[in-house]
Order: structure tokens, then C-alpha cells, then sequence
């Protein structure tokens, strides 16, 4: 999985046509989106294509910028304005996992700002019927259902990726994997090679669902999901917490809350490094743990809650939902584990001091003053990032202030693949009743697109299922209704 680094330009404004057209062998003229209603420069070569085939010539403009990529991509001068390459080529090149397109920043004359990137060259492409089947983004994901209700509600996540608009110009394929409490019992491991394997080696993203832990210890049993973590370097936990006005429930908090919770996954206590020897004194036993911070854990942590930033507040713009401020709180002790969490405070505050950062604001808390002001002022953060442990607390914390577990998504994000798990557990009191809240879930397909560079699409899903909340016409026991989870999946669904 690659991020893509944001380029940031302002196109002056000309004297040409505002309107981007196509022209093909019936001369037709169609507008695209009011989006993409920008400057353009238009194609120098106007020949008339021979056949009206997916192999016709396509004579399209693009802002020069777009043009100059694509062309550096195909080895051709920059300096190159006429475009005209086959659709099937453009649509091929575009599609390829090796094309990449940063995002350009356009000011129109109206004072409005566009985006262009990628994802929108692909959804254009589609849109406009240039993608065919075969050519289309095609993403593999893995779905690992687990334990009790995750066998419900990852379904549930499979049909809202399927149900997609086709506009978005995106396929997928699934392979279903194992892992959970049911299938250490069945095979003696939580986690079997084969599926890390297949996670490695053939998807580009994955749904976790839920696993069912043994209250006593047992032998050979570990956390499948934190052996994930481990073995795919999923180094950030990444938790949106977002409360949602609806006629059906109230949120325990009356101030309007939309943060995320960034947590370094792979280090502090959570190393599992103990030992319990006989205390010196005789007088019973001490037990030490080892709290690791690295440089490299923290920068990186650091550096991924600065794009989450930059991201939300991209997305809140193109959503037209407010105009907050990018900020990034960076929560620590090093008042007083000077050492450790002063290397993880100093080495955040380098990381987000980078020149893509500049428009990101930067606050520090120590942890128990956060604690505090979460529950006092949740309304006022954005992204806050925090070592392991404080980040397990803060975002179970948080979670609390939506109403409900069944509400709250996550991600674990590494650098080739990311995992939406919902942050609910297995619920055996509910199994099998079909009542389980799936939301969690399909938010967490909504988190997992984001970091597939795909915003569009994880935009749908959010705004799906803003809507669908607060109408509440359809809400799950858990947050005081009586629908099934197919009916909340339903009314998900048409409102995509």
C-alpha cells in the first residue's frame, strides 16, 4: 500500500473554455462534474476517431499538470499538450498499481478549490463508461470473520464494498481466512500460517471481526489480531470516534464529537517482556515489565496522525462539513518516564514538525490531562496520538462517548496492507440472534478504504451511514431499537 504525497498547485486562470469535453466520432460534447468544472487545456489534435470501440482514439483534455504526469509516465516530453491515446491505454495505465498520480490543488476564478488525484482520473474514466470490466481498480480483500457475532457483521461489510457505485470505477475479490478462539480449538492455533500468508502475499486489504479469549490461560493461545499485528507490521491503531445526531438515541454527550485516535501497535509494555522473581526482602514476589520506545516507532506513528490529519481536513472539505482547523494533540508522561516518554514526546514533535505539515496545528498533553479534557471537551480534537498504552485507554475511553461499541470502527495500518476491525468483541449473548449492530463494521470498510488512497468511496460509506442514523429508522438494540442487522444493511445500502 503506498500513501501518496500530497503536490499542491494553483492554475491560473485563462481565457479558455471552462468546461472539460470530450469529443468523439459522433462529435458529441458532454460536461464532467462540477468538480472537475476548471481552466482546462484543450487537446491540439482534433481528428476524427475511426471506430466508436473501447480501442477508439480519445481525444480528452486535462489541466496541463495531469498531462505532464501521465506523459512522464509514458516517457513522452513533457512538454506534450495533445493527448491522444487509446481509452483502453489511458484506462490501462491508469489502473496499473505502478501509475502514481499525486494530487493536484486548482483554484478556480471562483475562488473554489479543486482536487484532482488518481482515485478521480479512475472514477471520470469509468463514469464516462472508458473502463471496461476487466480494467477496472481492483482491490483483494480478505474477510476473517472470528468469533460470535464478527461471523454476522463481516458479511455485512462484504456487501457494502459489492454495493459501491459503480462510478467509483472499483472491483473486488474476496477470499475468506481463519482465525479466533473456534479455530485454536478446531486446529490448535489461533492464527494458521496460511492465513498471514495469503494476507501477505495476495490482499491489499482485509476485514477482522471478532474473537472469543478464554477467561483462564490456556495453552498455545494468543490474540490472533495482535499476532497480526506483529507479523504484518501494522504499526497504528487507528479509531475514529464520531457522535451522529438521530431521532432514535441520544449520544451520552451533548457536544458533537469527530476525533480519531492514532496508537503506535507495536511497542511499550504491550512487548510483553516480564519477569516475576523472588523479592530479596522474602517478602513475597516482584514482577518487572519491560516499556519500549523506539525513535523510529515514534516518527512513524507521529508521521501517519499528521496524513490522517491533512486527510480528514481534505475530506472535510470536499464534503463541505466545516471548516475545522487540522490538529494533532501528541499525549505522554514524560513528566515523568523522562526517558521514554521523552523520546516518544521530542521525536513526534520533529516528525510533525515537517514542511508537509505546516498547516497542521500541534498540541502535547500529559495523559491524565487528556484523559480529562476528552471527557470535558471531546468536541475540540481532532487526531490524537499516543504510545500504546495510553492509546488502548484513550480510545476505549472515546468509544464510550458515542453510545456505543456496535458505532465505532478501527483500523490496523502498515505500510503494505491495512485491517478494518470493528471495536466490538465476539457478544455470545447476542450470536446468532441477528441483531448484532453492523455499523462498526461498515465504517470500518470506510477506514480501511482511506488508507487504499480511495477517500471518494470511503466518503460514500460515511455520508451512507450519517443519514441512515439520523433518520433512525432502523437501529439495533443495543442503541435502544429493534431492527435486524440485514435491516440496518439494507437502509445502508440504498442510501449509497
Amino acid at each position: 500500500m503506498k500513501r501518496e504525497r500530497d503536490d499542491e498547485m494553483k492554475y491560473k486562470n485563462s481565457d479558455r473554455s471552462t468546461q472539460l469535453e470530450l469529443n468523439t466520432a459522433k462529435r458529441c460534447k458532454k460536461a464532467l462534474p462540477l468538480r472537475l468544472t476548471l481552466p482546462m487545456i484543450h487537446p491540439t489534435n482534433d481528428a476524427a476517431p475511426s471506430t466508436n470501440s473501447p480501442d477508439r482514439p480519445l481525444f480528452l483534455s486535462l489541466p496541463m499538470p495531469i498531462l505532464h504526469l501521465i506523459y512522464s509516465h509514458l516517457s513522452q516530453p513533457r512538454s506534450q499538450i495533445a493527448f491522444s491515446l487509446t481509452s483502453r491505454q489511458l484506462a490501462a495505465i491508469a489502473s496499473t498499481s505502478s501509475f502514481t498520480l499525486h494530487r493536484v490543488t486548482f483554484k478556480h476564478k471562483n475562488g473554489y478549490t479543486y482536487q484532482y488525484g488518481k482515485e478521480h482520473l479512475l472514477s471520470d474514466l469509468h463514469a464516462w463508461n472508458f473502463i471496461p470490466q476487466d480494467l477496472r481498480l481492483a482491490l483483494r480483500i480478505g474477510l476473517i470473520p472470528g468469533d460470535g457475532i464478527g461471523r454476522e457483521v463481516i458479511p455485512a461489510g462484504k456487501k457494502i464494498l459489492e454495493s459501491l457505485p459503480s462510478s467509483l470505477g472499483l472491483s473486488f475479490s474476496f477470499v475468506d481466512l481463519d482465525a479466533g478462539w473456534g479455530t485454536f480449538q478446531q486446529t490448535g492455533t489461533a492464527l494458521p500460517d496460511k492465513t498471514v500468508e495469503i494476507l501477505k502475499n495476495e490482499c491489499d486489504g482485509a476485514l477482522f471481526g471478532a474473537v472469543s479469549s478464554p477467561t483462564t490461560k490456556v495453552a498455545g493461545y494468543t490474540s490472533p489480531i495482535v499476532a497480526l499485528r506483529k507479523k504484518l507490521s501494522l504499526y497504528a491503531n487507528v479509531r475514529p470516534c464520531k457522535t451522529t445526531l438521530s431521532a432514535a438515541f441520544q449520544s451520552p454527550t451533548p457536544h458533537p464529537i469527530d476525533l480519531v485516535i492514532v496508537r503506535e501497535n507495536t511497542e511499550d509494555l504491550y512487548v510483553k517482556e516480564e519477569k516475576t522473581y523472588p523479592d530479596p526482602s522474602g517478602q513475597g514476589q516482584i514482577a518487572e515489565a519491560i516499556k519500549r520506545i523506539s525513535s523510529k516507532a515514534s516518527w512513524r506513528i507521529a508521521n501517519i496522525a499528521g496524513e490522517i490529519a491533512l486527510r480528514r481536513q481534505m475530506m472535510r472539505q470536499q464534503a463541505d462539513s466545516g471548516s475545522k482547523e487540522a490538529l494533532v494533540t501528541i499525549t505522554h508522561k514524560s513528566n515523568v518516564l523522562s526517558q521514554t516518554d521523552g523520546l516518544f514526546r521530542s521525536t513526534a514533535r520533529e516528525a510533525l514538525s515537517q514542511p508537509q505539515f505546516s498547516t497542521v496545528k500541534v498540541e502535547e498533553q500529559i495523559v491524565d490531562s487528556m484523559v480529562y479534557k476528552l471527557f470535558l471537551q471531546p468536541q475540540y480534537y481532532d487526531v490524537i496520538v499516543a504510545p500504546n498504552l495510553y492509546g488502548d485507554l484513550l480510545s476505549d475511553g472515546a468509544a464510550a462517548l458515542v453510545g456505543s461499541l456496535g458505532l465505532v470502527p478501527s483500523a490496523n495500518v502498515g505500510d503494505d496492507i491495512v485491517i478494518g476491525e470493528p471495536c466490538h468483541g465476539s457478544a455470545p449473548d447476542i450470536e446468532g440472534k441477528g441483531i448484532a449492530n453492523p455499523i462498526a463494521t461498515i465504517r470500518s470498510v470506510g477506514v480501511m478504504l482511506e488508507f487504499l488512497n480511495l477517500p471518494e468511496a470511503a466518503n460514500a460509506i460515511y455520508t451512507a451511514v450519517d443519514t441512515s442514523l439520523a433518520e433512525g429508522k432502523f437501529v439495533t438494540p443495543d442503541l435502544g431499537g429493534t431492527a435486524t442487522t440485514e435491516q440496518v444493511l439494507q437502509d445502508v445500502i440504498k442510501r449509497l
